[in-house]
């Protein structure tokens, strides 16, 4: 999109990817803006469809809301998904009900902007908000609002490649499986991390036998909704995360983190929180 194009999309259907559009390459330029409202596809990309790379630079901006995939995707399935310092997209109500990534699913996804968020999205599989096959890196905030996914992920799931994240925001979880499942070849690094609401695991990180995952400062706010069956794990080379729990208002003594080495790597859980408010024997 040419700097300062504008085009609207509304009530779109495709009957293979794409519901709203289906191109090989999407670059937008300063003060274009797009928007892609009420599209489906029985394919990937409810909204978009990009096979390439989809560049959002400074001051352009992207709308994807109300989308549904029958494939991965349900608001946008990208080759390679850059958004530059200042660049804007925003992603509601996505749903992928047979398949990964109920708003985006991504080969890659390189965030420089302050915020990339994403909210009311699910997913059948892994990554409720957002699904990447190879390499994540934000350098502002990730932030997922009211996401489900059936498997793991239920927030945000990378399947390989390396993960930074400065900061996570996470709000409301739905699904049995970890909110945040990495796999990382080298490195899984994430900066700030909050998390209120979640009704599986917190986590499930990985990283390479040689590999390093490190969580700088992790937060979670205990609900009465943990599972007891759902645990949280960590598997690498070498690990660090500085975790504190917060039992709300169900216990004002307060809880701690908790964690135990097995054979499988390390678990890690919030303890003290009295029952049915903890996901202590997890």
């Amino acid at each position: 999109l040419h700097r300062n194009a504008s085009v609207q999309i509304e009530n779109s259907y495709a009957a293979m990817a794409g519901g709203g559009m289906k191109v090989d390459s999407l670059d937008t330029f300063a003060d274009a803006r797009l928007e892609i409202v009420n599209a489906t596809s029985k394919g990937s990309g409810g909204g978009i469809m990009v096979a390439n790379t989809v560049q959002i630079r400074p001051n352009a901006t992207i709308v994807v809301r109300g989308t549904t995939a029958g494939s991965a995707g349900g608001s946008i399935h990208v080759g390679a998904l850059l958004l530059s310092e200042n660049g804007t997209l925003q992603v509601s109500n996505g749903s992928a009900p047979a398949s990964f990534g109920g708003c985006i699913f991504a080969g890659t996804v390189e965030s420089n902007a302050t915020l990339l968020a994403v909210s009311d999205c699910n997913a059948k599989s892994a990554g409720g908000g957002l699904y990447v096959k190879q390499s994540l890196s934000v350098n502002g905030v990730l932030r997922t609002t009211r996401t489900r996914g059936a498997v793991s992920g239920s927030s945000v799931f990378v399947a390989g490649g390396n993960t930074y994240v400065a900061a996570l925001e996470i709000d409301t979880v739905i699904g049995d499986g970890a909110a945040v499942a990495v796999t990382a070849e080298h490195t899984l690094h994430l900066g700030s991390v909050e998390l209120i609401g979640a009704e599986g695991a917190m986590f499930d990180l990985a990283a390479n036998p040689d590999g390093a995952v490190v969580v700088e400062s992790l937060n979670v706010l205990v609900n009465n909704n943990f599972l007891s069956s759902a645990v949280s794990r960590v598997s690498a080379g070498s690990h660090s995360i500085t975790m504190f729990c917060d039992c709300g208002e169900a216990w004002e003594g307060g809880c701690w983190a908790a964690t135990e080495e097995t054979d499988e790597g390390t678990e890690i859980r919030c303890t003290s929180c009295p029952a049915p408010r903890s996901n202590n024997r997890t």
